[in-house]
């Protein structure tokens, strides 16, 4: 399978941006010597894609909203958990560390993979939730500090390697 290239739009710090995120055996977002490449604009992305031979498929952006997870890590609370959000990002963390060979990330799984399973059944999915039933995780103390241990971490991973050819951070 080839990689298929897609716009990645994020807001941070209520500032829009934008990724090239990639898919194939292993997704990703683009980068440049270990860099995660943000753009100010689509145009920008665009035009850097057509210069490096990248054909961007014809989707709507796929939207990452990263200032909840941001507030939340600042004061993290047990009845703020948005799952859909949460589990969004942390995948996006994970495509990130993959990209920027950040073996760190997310690493003690055996720790880590309860809460992410929380998050992705709290999503309710329609191909995995039975009809008219409903999840709504319950969380404890621990889970809540490894979900702020991961988020945090996999946004200053984020932070540390972005760099922007148009001014963004």
């Amino acid at each position: 399978m080839s990689k298929q290239y897609f716009i990645l739009w994020y807001r941070l710090d209520g500032v829009n941006a934008y990724l090239i995120w990639y898919t194939n055996d292993c997704d990703g977002v683009l980068v440049d010597s270990g860099k995660v490449i943000c753009f100010k604009s689509i145009s920008l992305l665009r035009r850097y894609a057509e210069g490096c031979g990248l054909y961007i498929e014809e989707e709507e952006p796929i939207f990452q909203e990263l200032d909840p997870v941001k507030n939340w890590l600042y004061n993290p609370s047990k009845t703020e958990i948005n799952c859909n959000i949460f589990l969004s990002v942390w995948n996006l963390f994970i495509d990130i560390a993959s990209s920027v060979q950040d073996v760190a990330f997310d690493r003690d799984r055996d720790k880590t993979d309860i809460v992410y399973e929380k998050l992705f059944w709290g999503n309710n999915l329609p191909s995995v939730t039975p009809r008219g039933q409903h999840y709504t995780p319950t969380w404890t103390d621990d889970e809540v500090e490894t979900l702020q241990e991961v988020l945090a971490y996999g946004l200053n991973m984020f932070l540390r390697s972005a760099i922007a050819l148009d001014g963004l951070p």
